[in-house]
């Protein structure tokens, strides 16, 4: 059974059947409190559900677990309902680990705590009895899913080779990866091994984001690509989304969006996640054909937009500093030290040119009296013999008019400064 919503509070609701007129009905779970309105269910994927653990209601859940159907009934005198519980059991990763374990008394207090009452007698044995049952009805395998809620944050430029390594580990380990196809996984994991590192920086990440709201309908070329492979990390996440991978293959690109996990967590749940997870977890995945368009519906339109910038030359790449631990542990394990490539935006062109007239005269010589804003645009530029090729390239904003004059006040600033 398909997970279902409530529209008003886009929190998932739990089914109760009544065996003896065979209706069933919609409540609000637990962590919900005491909704002000009765349960309007929708299907989960229509609305921005928000996702909490089965076992603790955390909303940082990271993995799903499945198990047989459990019920659970309740019996009164003049009534018999039966909750249905379905097969998948969202979960954070310490009540993961836990369910790994089969560590019901654990599980069992993790709830107790998250429900806040001291309870006792038949009501802690009903608790730790749903718990016993779901760990005797567990299926083999996790999956790692991405429907948690956690809180956009940027990956240090510095831990970049340890994160990728992470999440190459990740690609080859066990446990089923939501949204990344099986069939992909190696394909992908080899590509990080060999993937050349960025780390953008905020001012070419704002530039990243104005450039893709604007860019058209473009067909994507390998000569677009910087490196075969490569891994690309945004220093402000793009919404939720904090990072790219692209691996090249015989059938063209593959793409990878990843958000980051772990903001909120500390301590030994910090440490647990690390471990098991690592820093970025696969949110979509995509397939890109050579000479193939990124549609304005493709998440990869931001990755496609960094690589047409990259490949017009509007960046600059330095290299940034890689943690001395990681340096360390690259050199005990013989492997080439990590290199990170830092990308920022190229430098504003030098003075004008000898005779011109220091920006006092715009248009057709026409003066004026304030400067305003161009809003950066792409543009199908010639080259080849005889001009008959075109390239797509981007026009940055622009700040026109005599610099000794004042900023339109209706203008709207758009997008970054530049390094000079």
């Amino acid at each position: 059974m398909n997970p279902t919503a409530c529209r008003v509070c886009r929190q998932l609701l739990n089914r109760y059947t009544d065996l003896a007129t065979g209706e069933w009905t919609w409540r609000h779970s637990a962590a919900a409190g005491r909704p002000d309105h009765d349960p309007q269910p929708v299907p989960a994927d229509t609305v921005a559900t928000e996702y909490r653990c089965d076992f603790c209601s955390d909303p940082k859940v990271i993995y799903v677990h499945r198990t047989r159907n459990v019920d659970a009934h309740f019996i009164a005198d003049d009534h018999h309902q039966v909750h249905r519980y379905g097969t998948n059991w969202a979960a954070c990763i310490t009540c993961s680990i836990l369910v790994e374990a089969c560590d019901a008394e654990g599980l069992t207090t993790r709830a107790q705590a998250a429900i806040g009452a001291d309870l006792t007698g038949d009501a802690r044995h009903a608790l730790r009895q749903l718990q016993v049952t779901i760990l005797d009805s567990l299926q083999a395998g996790r999956t790692l899913t991405s429907v948690g809620e956690w809180q956009p944050m940027p990956v240090a430029a510095t831990l970049l080779p340890k994160v990728r390594d992470r999440l190459s580990a990740l690609l080859r380990g066990t446990d089923q990866i939501d949204l990344l196809p099986a069939e992909l996984r190696q394909a992908v994991a080899d590509g990080l091994d060999g993937a050349r590192l960025y780390w953008v920086d905020p001012e070419f990440t704002d530039l990243t984001r104005h450039a893709t709201a604007a860019l058209p309908d473009t067909p994507f070329e390998p000569t677009d690509l910087p490196a075969p492979h490569g891994l690309l990390a945004w220093a402000l996440p793009l919404a939720t989304l904090a990072a790219v991978s692209w691996t090249s293959t015989t059938n063209g690109l593959v793409a990878v969006g990843y958000r980051a996990v772990g903001a909120g967590l500390q301590g030994p749940d910090l440490q647990r996640l690390r471990e098991h997870v690592g820093w970025l977890v696969p949110t979509w995945c995509r397939q890109v054909p050579d000479g193939s368009t990124v549609a304005p519906t493709n998440p990869a339109r931001p990755l496609s937009a960094a690589l047409l910038l990259i490949a017009q030359q509007l960046a600059q790449t330095s290299h940034a500093p890689v943690d001395d631990r990681i340096r360390k542990a690259y050199r005990r394990q013989r492997r080439e030290e990590p290199e990170v490539r830092l990308i920022q935006i190229r430098g504003r062109r030098g003075a004008p040119r000898a005779g011109g007239n220091g920006g006092q005269l715009t248009g057709e010589g026409i003066s004026r009296e304030y400067r305003w804003w161009v809003r950066g645009h792409w543009r199908q530029q010639p080259y080849g013999p005889g001009r008959s090729q075109r390239r797509l390239i981007y026009i940055n904003p622009q700040l026109r008019g005599p610099q000794d004059q004042p900023i339109k006040a209706t203008t709207t600033v758009r997008v970054i400064g530049q390094h000079g």
